[in-house]
């Protein structure tokens, strides 16, 4: 599946079938399952700006695997369900999932990545995780190194549980930020 991240630029997640990624087989609607949130090597990456795709695996792969069924270049998962058919999905991950992503993204320096970040600051903000302390504009020779076009490119200061982290804002349109928002809740809902 190709999500629309602007007229340029798809992130292919993978398709959203009900198949696990180690033994093929069906994964039945309410049956749990793992999500796992692969990276992309850094040449992929460069290639086509997307910096994750998603695997599914049944509980009996994951089971069977000493360390789980996920590949090695595994970001994060989390356990769901096989959602029913016809039905609206949820997004149904935990506030330490989003965290663990958060903060595992704070090294990112490629374009796609500092905008799926700052989305998930915004989120972890409305969720009263994150707390926004005070910016500053970012310097022309980091903005150059970031490939970012914007002058009004900001670095913020911020608080996750008592500890301070910095979140560069890229400085997105709203359909940006609707488009990458759509992105995450396509990865993280439980629909496979």
């Amino acid at each position: 599946m190709a999500v629309a991240l602007s007229q340029q630029q798809n992130w292919n997640i993978g398709s959203n079938d009900d198949r696990c990624a180690a033994c093929q087989k069906q994964i039945p609607p309410a049956t749990a399952c793992w999500a796992v949130l692969c990276e992309n090597p850094p040449e992929a990456r460069r290639q086509n700006g997307v910096p994750f795709y998603r695997r599914n695996y049944c509980e009996a792969c994951w089971q069977s695997h000493p360390a789980g069924a996920a590949p090695q270049n595994a970001f994060s998962h989390w356990k769901t369900a096989v959602p029913e058919p016809n039905r609206k999905p949820k997004l149904l991950v935990d506030d330490h999932v989003l965290i663990d992503l958060f903060t595992r993204l704070g090294g990112q320096d490629d374009l796609a990545g500092l905008r799926f970040r700052f989305v998930l600051a915004l989120l972890l903000m409305r969720k009263r995780i994150l707390r926004y302390e005070g910016s500053e504009t970012l310097s022309q020779e980091r903005r150059a190194a970031l490939n970012l076009s914007s002058d009004q490119a900001e670095l913020w200061q911020m608080m996750l549980k008592g500890e301070a982290v910095e979140v560069i804002n890229p400085v997105l349109t709203s359909d940006q930020i609707s488009e990458v928002s759509e992105q995450i809740s396509t990865i993280l809902a439980e629909t496979i």
